[in-house]
């Protein structure tokens, strides 16, 4: 997988460079919504879409972006998914060329290859969008074959650190974000089975264990997954409570 992603970077001649996953779809007048940004602000290092599963999707709503000038404002709103290949447009200069050559063989084998342009162009770059539309139609929980604890922690975090130390908010924020999101699978057997999963709380160790939110709280349900739809539930309540506010 990593091969093909990198040979899909070296083959693109385009000003900027967008992946999409071969069972994601860009909804109708995607496109067109991600060209008017484009053109309106041709300094975009880089543009992150948002996605959403089919029976989510809404196709006439306004276009609504949020632009920041920094790594870290992005990254917060972009969180995780700042993995997910369908979601991000990348200006393909000559540094980020450059770039590519001398890290891939400290990035390759892990399943995030992609990283390997991304983070660069995010540490150097000082342009960047986040279009809130669900440009991607997106089913989640439809891949596998790899091993998803250790790519979302160890493998994510490995790769960060490369480009940015543990204890910068870029690094921390993603990771955080990348324990959250891993939670929403721990303990839930039909959504891990197309997956390996042996060992992840050793994967997980190594990745977030720096982080408070997760050394003293989210692991405890890391150890204990039966707790895990406990949690789930509380989490419903809360959110339910705060909507009705």
């Amino acid at each position: 997988m990593d091969g093909n992603f990198q040979k899909c970077f070296e083959l693109s001649n385009g000003k900027y460079l967008w992946m999409i996953g071969d069972d994601d779809l860009i909804v109708k007048n995607g496109i067109s919504k991600v060209f008017s940004i484009l053109k309106s602000r041709p300094a975009l290092d880089m543009v992150y879409v948002n996605s959403a599963a089919k029976t989510e999707l809404n196709y006439n709503a306004d276009v609504r972006t949020s632009f920041y000038t920094n790594d870290v404002d992005f990254i917060s709103d972009v969180k995780v998914m700042f993995t997910f290949i369908s979601g991000m447009i990348c200006k393909k200069t000559d540094a980020i060329v450059k770039a590519v050559g001398i890290f891939s063989p400290q990035t390759t084998g892990k399943y995030l290859m992609h990283l390997t342009w991304q983070l660069p162009l995010l540490k150097q770059g000082g342009e960047f969008a986040v279009i809130h539309n669900n440009i991607i139609e997106a089913e989640p929980d439809n891949s596998g074959g790899y091993h998803l604890y250790k790519v979302f922690s160890n493998n994510l975090a490995t790769i960060f650190d490369v480009f940015y130390p543990r204890e910068h908010r870029v690094s921390k924020r993603v990771r955080a974000s990348a324990c959250l999101f891993l939670l929403n699978f721990i303990g839930d057997e039909d959504k891990t089975k197309n997956f390996a999963t042996n060992n992840y709380l050793r994967d997980c160790d190594s990745a977030f264990i720096d982080l408070i939110i997760y050394k003293y709280g989210l692991r405890f349900f890391y150890l204990y997954p039966k707790t895990v739809p406990l949690f789930r539930k509380i989490k419903y309540i809360i959110k339910t409570v705060l909507m009705r506010k």
